[in-house]
């Protein structure tokens, strides 16, 4: 270990480097026979490794690597001890690969509990890449004709759809379907499903589906009396969109939609100065009939998932844009 070796390149430690230290990589971690499947013993005993004097006095970062062929309760031990997966790694190592850091800080907090960190699951998070070349002006095109005030004619905008395709974009790979769905145009998602049905859930560069683009829409949309329409939900689960699809924080559609609509209590409440009632994802609950007939829509098959009940947060994964460290431009926005 030399703590001239390097700087950490990873986003979600940059908090923790103050230009001097250097970091520590765990190639093996190695228990005698006896004790080598027992979670429990291994988890104190990486604590006592992190916490020797020699690491304190001369590392801040920790990486560890898990082998191709991990047990999951060695991935455990590391992750009771702070440990998480860092998307910047994980976008780049593709399937196989499994990298784990921790700051001196999160090694130095107690132990998390089994059941907490079996939660955890490990993901690929893919390059976030906005769309280039015909895919650009496909979606530039989508945005400028669905946001201005005049009536469209939709004849002209399915034409003008039809060539960008024809030169090569993609209905997928462009996000024009995300945009659509954001802006509410049911004829456009109709037409752009038409051209490419497998197109009912595209992933954008946050694995944002458009059922979770639609059901942050409703949300958006809904006042005191309920929820006005759900035309464009409607259609992309008449066409087959997953419920049970996540984006890169582990929310479902569900998730999207209820973390919206809390969002929207609490600035109203806020407006009209009363107390916001104090309810969770977990816990909260529709006034309106129209709003229960959405989520019992959105609700997935399994139901919600672990984030969608912590209003985002997804256990073991911390995404670094969050945190104000992430180095994407884009403001997701369609």
């Amino acid at each position: 270990m030399d703590p001239n070796l390097g700087r950490t390149k990873l986003e979600s430690l940059a908090p923790y480097d103050d230009n001097r230290s250097g970091f520590v990589i765990i190639d093996e971690f190695h228990m005698e026979n006896a004790y080598k499947t027992d979670e429990n013993v291994m988890a104190v005993a990486l604590s006592k490794l992190l916490n020797h004097n020699l690491i304190l006095q001369n590392a801040t970062m920790m990486i560890y690597v898990l082998p191709p062929n991990f047990a999951r309760h060695e991935a455990n031990a590391f992750l009771r001890n702070g440990f998480f997966q860092d998307p910047a790694i994980a976008r780049g190592g593709g399937a196989e690969q499994r990298i784990l850091v921790a700051s001196s800080y999160h090694t130095k907090l107690p132990l998390r509990s089994s059941q907490e960190v079996a939660q955890v699951q490990f993901v690929t998070v893919p390059d976030p890449q906005m769309p280039q070349g015909n895919d650009e002006e496909l979606l530039s095109y989508i945005k400028r004709e669905l946001s201005g005030l005049g009536n469209l004619n939709f004849q002209t905008v399915f034409g003008k759809i039809d060539e960008y395709l024809r030169n090569g974009a993609s209905v997928k790979k462009s996000f024009a379907i995300h945009a659509a769905v954001a802006n509410n145009s049911l004829e456009v998602v109709r037409h752009l499903l038409e051209q490419d049905p497998s197109a009912v859930n595209a992933l954008d560069f946050t694995l944002c589906t458009p059922l979770m683009t639609s059901a942050a829409v409703a949300a958006g949309n809904s006042t005191n009396s309920g929820i006005k329409e759900t035309k464009v939900m409607d259609l992309l689960l008449s066409r087959g969109a997953d419920k049970s699809l996540q984006d890169n924080k582990g929310m479902t559609a569900y998730g999207h939609y209820i973390k919206q609509r809390m969002g929207y209590d609490e600035m109203m409440s806020a407006m009209m100065g009363q107390r916001n009632k104090a309810q969770t994802a977990a816990t909260y609950q529709a006034s309106h009939p129209s709003e229960r007939a959405v989520q019992d829509k959105l609700r997935p098959p399994n139901g919600p998932s672990a984030s969608d009940l912590r209003g985002g947060e997804r256990p073991g994964i911390i995404v670094y844009e969050d945190e104000g460290f992430g180095n994407d431009d884009s403001d997701g926005d369609y």
